[in-house]
């Protein structure tokens, strides 16, 4: 039986329990295939208990499925959906994502020069109804506009969401896929031995994806950052703790440390002034990093961004402390 022609773009899907989102995504990257574009989704489900197998494989996608009763790093999922894959160009998406009906022009207008390195595009949270932001909160909605501000144009960055990431699959091949040993970071894994290897990064603003996915709430924003931090560690030691990937912890540390010692100040430790100059410190690297940036330019943004970022900080302080308590624990984790 002859094979079928090679797709030029495969799409792969990590999934698990996404069955109120998948149906959007597919059926934008589906509009975006009618102009002739070749593509395959490949959905590599994680062990999912709602319809989103069922629902994926109604619409037409290739599924791969994870039955070995226990989930795996999303990683894996994205690998062995590279693996199954058939394309030229690997499109790495998540299932809250949707893309624009223009997306795959600008992928093949932007590959077609020859380019081998990373590519990736703004994303925003919902702007309207139709785009599912039904009364986005303010958390997702300030908390989507921190990338965006930044990347104006195309430009080199340093990091890329596995979510919205784009590269050929010589690519992939070479830098060997992602780490499947890192629960969390991955993706910024991935980018930096990308670079390492000298292969350009690059953002692009030329369409806007939408996700989906945002925090509903201030108490799922923690919930979410808490688990994004969580490897923060094993991402830094991997890289043997250079400049580049001890920012992160050394950021957490010391908000951690603020913590523990201005709670230790209704304890009558430390004078009243001392702990005034510490409070006032401790805030420094969140207002710098958002009034630094182009957010500036949007004062009200800015100072909302200023608050997110601070308890994102102290809330990777906590996953810190709770990594390093794991290393010390000498039980098998």
């Amino acid at each position: 039986m002859q094979q079928p022609p090679s797709p030029r773009f495969s799409i792969v899907i990590p999934c698990w329990n996404e069955a109120a989102n998948l149906a959007a995504c597919v059926a934008s990257i589906q509009i975006a295939a009618a102009s002739g574009h070749q593509v395959e989704i490949i959905l590599v489900d994680n062990g999912s208990s709602d319809a989103s197998v069922a629902i994926a494989r109604e619409l037409g996608v290739q599924v791969l499925e994870n039955t070995t009763g226990r989930r795996v790093a999303i990683a894996a999922l994205r690998n062995r959906g590279a693996a199954a894959s058939r394309g030229e160009i690997l499109c790495f998406l998540d299932a809250d994502m949707r893309v624009p009906p223009d997306w795959l022009d600008a992928l093949e207008s932007h590959f077609a020069t020859g380019h081998v390195g990373l590519l990736g595009f703004v994303e925003t949270t919902p702007r309207s109804e139709a785009e599912g932001g039904h009364a986005v909160p303010w958390v997702a909605r300030v908390w989507g506009q921190r990338f965006a501000l930044r990347r104006v144009g195309v430009r080199a960055v340093d990091f890329l969401p596995g979510r919205n990431m784009n590269l050929p699959r010589a690519t992939f091949a070479a830098l060997g896929g992602f780490d499947e040993t890192l629960h969390t970071s991955e993706d910024k894994d991935f980018t930096l031995r990308a670079r390492d290897a000298g292969l350009s990064v690059l953002s692009s603003d030329r369409i806007v994806l939408v996700h989906t996915g945002y925090e509903h709430s201030l108490a799922e924003f923690l919930r979410k950052e808490f688990w994004r931090q969580g490897g923060s560690l094993a991402f830094a030691r991997k890289h043997k703790f250079r400049q580049r990937t001890l920012r992160q912890p050394l950021m957490a540390a010391w908000h951690f440390w603020c913590l523990v010692v201005l709670a230790a100040c209704p304890l009558g430790l430390g004078t009243t002034q001392g702990m005034a100059w510490l409070a006032m410190l401790w805030g420094t690297p969140s207002a710098a990093s958002v009034w630094m940036s182009p957010a500036r330019r949007k004062p009200w943004l800015a100072m909302q961004l200023t608050v997110l970022e601070f308890i994102r900080w102290n809330v990777a302080g906590v996953a810190l402390a709770r990594q390093v308590v794991q290393e010390l624990n000498p039980v098998k984790r």
